[in-house]
């Protein structure tokens, strides 16, 4: 029989319960990360899906050259979550891009037959800078992603 040192056996008994707690505690923060980080994936995904969205939308009216009905369908259907999801820059630039599309959409429109001349001019112009504002929306719509979308610590 081994002998014991009952003040030995106390201490250790003593020890173990704050051990056991911490290594209790450890492992909850670590499912609190792990849970934290699955979260931000499943966001990102989600995200991901709108800026993606837009970024088709953008390049289909510049390929096209006009904004069809089943374009400016489709956009509304995959961004309406964005309000629910994204800050409100991100969702007003969402609601400016269908309404200058609209517009893109009206002054095609007004220029179908119209003849050669000062009005023409004018609205070939708005077109024109419609057009231009379309395509710089792509840089800006990394900006206003740039957190939304970052995997990085």
């Amino acid at each position: 029989m081994i002998p014991y040192d009952k003040d030995w056996i106390e201490l250790i008994s003593a020890l173990s319960i704050p051990v056991i707690a911490t290594i209790a505690a450890y492992v909850a923060w670590q499912q609190w990360k792990i849970n934290e980080r699955r979260l931000k994936h499943e966001l990102f995904d989600r995200n991901f899906k709108v800026y993606d969205a837009i970024l088709r939308f953008i390049g289909s009216v510049m390929v096209n050259g006009k904004a069809k009905d089943e374009h400016l369908s489709e956009f509304q259907r995959e961004t309406r979550a964005a309000k629910f999801l994204l800050d409100d820059g991100v969702v007003s630039l969402i609601d400016e891009l269908y309404e200058k599309t609209v517009d893109l959409q009206t002054l095609d429109a007004e220029l179908e037959g119209l003849p050669v001349g000062e009005k023409r001019s004018r609205l070939v112009k708005k077109r024109s800078e419609i057009k231009k504002w379309l395509y710089r929306q792509t840089g800006e719509l990394d900006r206003r992603f740039e957190k939304t979308l970052a995997l990085r610590r």
